[in-house]
């Protein structure tokens, strides 16, 4: 895929700047934003570079080097970043619990409902938290979660 990209001039610079102070351009982490004149913004991470070309006076004149798309990666961070956000932050009380019934997650709101620490809890059964179903109940609850891909249930009164 050949594109134009914007602030070549800006990136060219910094790589520029970066091998005049001695640091080799090889390695992972250094990440690019680029943008195309098409305006697509691209996120790539530098597997590899290094310098092959001086001029006469000893400047960086050309650098060759090999990175890899990470666009999509960094969309998902962040989409993940922001669903951990909400999750934390909700007013309500948020589990996360596996098909044996093993509490994987929950926010800070259901462990103040039922008087646990978040730590406590993710230690903890569904069945240690609700003695009023059974494991046979939640077997079926779940199964029809993944049938459905939804399930809508309510609290029973104690």
């Amino acid at each position: 895929m050949s594109q134009e990209f914007l602030g070549h001039d800006i990136i060219w610079g910094g790589l520029k700047k970066h091998e005049r102070a001695g640091r080799p351009l090889g390695g992972n982490g250094f990440i690019n934003r680029l943008e195309v004149k098409t305006g697509r913004v691209f996120r790539l991470k530098r597997l590899k570079g290094e310098v092959s070309e001086k001029d006469a006076g000893g400047n960086v004149s050309r650098i060759v080097g090999t990175h890899v798309d990470i666009t999509e990666q960094h969309r998902l961070e962040i989409d993940l970043r922001t669903t951990r956000f909400c999750f934390e932050k909700a007013s309500i009380g948020i589990y996360r619990v596996a098909p044996n019934g093993n509490i994987l997650d929950v926010n800070r709101q259901a462990a103040l409902n039922l008087g646990y620490t978040v730590e406590e809890m993710t230690g903890m059964t569904l069945f240690d938290i609700d003695p009023n179903i059974s494991e046979r109940e939640y077997v079926e609850i779940w199964q029809r979660l993944r049938e459905k891909g939804m399930n809508h249930f309510f609290d029973r009164p104690v």
